[in-house]
């Protein structure tokens, strides 16, 4: 015997209607009474990639991916029969295949008057008093429809209006935007990695450098002798410091000479709209690889070999088609578009080769000049004379001679060290 036009229909408004199983005749089981989920296929660009955050449970206020409506008031479509669809102009609400708590209240009411909407006496129920008077929402639409053969019962519409109470989707949509935010929550979890295993040097102030050096070599100082000349000693590394600045300065000039072109003139920047079918964009600057470029969608950076990659070396693919209208930031991170500003702490002695040499002389107690090598100043010599630092207001320098304001007791060890200049 073949199936009956009833069953077909229970079927369909079960099916497309709630999103639910058909499991018994309508005589049985009303459609509002099918307890096993029969979700429809969403297409990618209207999936809600935030779907998975929505609660089982309608929150009592509004979260992320779940926004609270109250009494909503429709608007009746004069397309159908009088007072039989009202329209909320919303899509996207949340239905009850999330859980039965999502299930719309509806409320006949007062028109413009939504503050008082939400009682007891103006609600009418989905299946209805009794008088084949139920009716059907539709999550996606937003639309209301009287299904039952009559409007509800003895309820007059004059002046009134249809509200709506439940909950829509707020959280963002498509394939990409759930890649999106899988990207950023991977970024948060490095954040959070990083931010709470630093390991802060040993060594991070002169005071622990000169203690470490003395726990090295003993008869170099001793702590009070150590600490009279600290002051001298931060003086001298402030200069130093600043000496190694002009010559990162100068080999920062040679470097730029040696390119055949300024940095001004390669690419910083590109960007795109997409337009929801091109995958392939033509970069105006070949990059080394994937990873010395950045590009972001919307603002968020994505990840090489998830999101894009390269082909060849002057076009970028994104795997997905991005959906249009998306914004699309390439930035390049070669060599060449590197900021001129130095950043602070970014240059150690391994950077610059630096060659630290030294003199020794055994004092006769009537010598004070002693020839160095030419382009020293007080600030980048150590004097120490019997294993003690003398301050340098204490000598003098004048081209490659350094005199001493007064000879050392005979016999003295002399021993001058350089810094790198």
């Amino acid at each position: 015997m073949a199936i009956s036009d009833n069953q077909k229909i229970d079927y369909l408004f079960k099916k497309v209607g709630l999103g639910s199983t058909k499991t018994d005749t309508v005589f049985n089981k009303l459609a509002a009474n099918e307890s096993i989920p029969s979700p429809l296929l969403i297409r990618g660009d209207t999936i809600w990639a935030a779907s998975g955050t929505i609660p089982s449970v309608k929150p009592a206020v509004t979260t992320d991916a779940v926004l609270i409506r109250t009494a909503i008031e429709t608007t009746e479509d004069i397309t159908a029969t009088g007072n039989r669809t009202w329209k909320t102009g919303i899509i996207d609400w949340i239905p009850t295949e999330f859980g039965s708590t999502y299930l719309v209240n509806v409320y006949i009411h007062t028109a413009g008057d939504a503050a008082n909407a939400e009682d007891i006496s103006n609600k009418v129920f989905t299946t209805g008093s009794g008088n084949n008077d139920e009716w059907f929402f539709d999550y996606q639409s937003g639309v209301l429809n009287f299904i039952g053969d009559n409007l509800p019962n003895g309820i007059s519409f004059v002046g009134k209006s249809v509200y709506i109470s439940g909950a829509t989707y707020a959280g963002a949509k498509g394939v990409a935007s759930a890649a999106i935010s899988q990207d950023i929550s991977a970024l948060q979890a490095q954040v959070a990695s990083i931010l709470t295993n630093t390991d802060p040097a040993a060594l991070d102030s002169l005071t622990e450098i000169v203690n470490a050096f003395q726990a090295a070599d003993g008869t170099f100082a001793t702590s009070t002798e150590l600490a009279d000349i600290n002051t001298a000693i931060r003086s001298d590394l402030a200069l130093s410091v600043s000496d190694i600045t002009g010559q990162i300065t100068t080999l920062e000039t040679t470097l730029r000479s040696d390119l055949s072109l300024p940095v001004a003139n390669y690419p910083v920047s590109q960007n795109w709209i997409a337009d929801g079918a091109t995958t392939l964009y033509t970069l105006n600057y070949p990059p080394a690889n994937a990873d010395a470029i950045d590009v972001y969608v919307n603002d968020v950076l994505q990840r090489p070999g998830g999101v894009y990659a390269l082909q060849g070396l002057s076009t970028l693919q994104f795997l997905e088609v991005p959906p249009s209208g998306y914004d699309i930031y390439v930035k390049f991170r070669t060599s060449m578009t590197t900021a001129i500003g130095i950043p602070n702490n970014s240059v150690e002695a391994r950077h610059l080769n630096l060659v630290y040499t030294s003199t020794q002389h055994v004092n006769n107690d009537l010598t004070t000049v002693y020839t160095i090598p030419i382009g020293h100043t007080v600030h980048s010599v150590f004097v120490i004379i019997q294993g003690l630092i003398i301050p340098p207001s204490q000598y003098t320098i004048a081209g490659s001679t350094l005199t001493l304001n007064a000879a050392p007791a005979n016999p003295s060890t002399v021993d001058i060290r350089y810094l790198p200049i």
